[in-house]
């Protein structure tokens, strides 16, 4: 009991710090600790980055109230991009329920070319999705994190490109009878500037989110490319 007291107290730190189980000779200490684990687990993905503050408070707090959806948000500088899959309305009425595989495996590659270039994925919305980069102080910082954005859309686009699931799934005599030569396109856009970072929703259900005419921005610019 000691051990899972201390872990829980390492998370209530860092939410976000990787987990493991020990191995236990009392089968009932084992299922504690996996239950605990698990949904802590589920709390990472939830919430990610961005709720990680969230989580620790009311971990710490030791009770649900912490969660004050009336407390502002704070201030972030980042860079925000916005990323929307090309003729999802038609993939969806082709592919029907098999599309969640389709939107998943892109989900899957964009936010590890995230992550590997030192952002945050914060929200899928259907066929959308949007990420975050937040740069340190400084000028120099700034131009770093821009390039490390760019390089993950680069990135995102070349895996998807040669993902085996995903051809798979376009391959389809149906998507290709529908959409002749069919393949997977994506639109990105992307913008620096500050926005609120907060959560938004009440006690039934919470999102952590970002509020701002430059997030906004970024999934205007996305809004463009379909017509440059």
């Amino acid at each position: 009991l000691d051990n899972i007291a201390s872990k829980i107290r390492k998370m209530v730190d860092d939410p976000l710090q990787p987990l493991s189980c020990d191995r236990h000779t009392q089968p009932q200490m084992k299922k504690i600790e996996y239950g605990l684990f698990s949904l802590a687990r589920l709390l990472q993905l939830g919430f990610g980055e961005a709720g990680a503050r969230v989580i620790s408070r009311t971990l710490a707090s030791g009770t649900i109230s912490a969660l004050d959806t009336n407390k502002p948000g704070s201030i972030v500088n980042a860079f925000f991009g916005f990323c929307d899959i090309r003729n999802f309305t038609s993939l969806t009425e082709v592919l029907q329920a098999d599309v969640v595989k389709l939107v998943n495996g892109v989900a899957r590659r964009l936010h590890d070319s995230v992550v590997a270039f030192h952002g945050d994925p914060n929200k899928n919305i259907g066929d959308a999705f949007l990420v975050v980069w937040k740069p340190k102080k400084g000028i120099e910082a700034i131009q770093d994190v821009a390039d490390a954005a760019l390089k993950s859309y680069i990135q995102c686009i070349l895996e998807i490109a040669r993902d085996p699931m995903l051809n798979a799934q376009i391959s389809r005599p149906a998507v290709q009878e529908r959409m002749p030569g069919f393949t997977i396109r994506m639109g990105f856009g992307l913008h620096f500037g500050w926005a609120v970072e907060c959560v938004i929703g009440s006690k039934h259900k919470v999102d952590v989110s970002y509020l701002s005419p430059d997030v906004n921005m970024s999934s205007r610019l996305e809004a463009a490319t379909k017509q440059y």
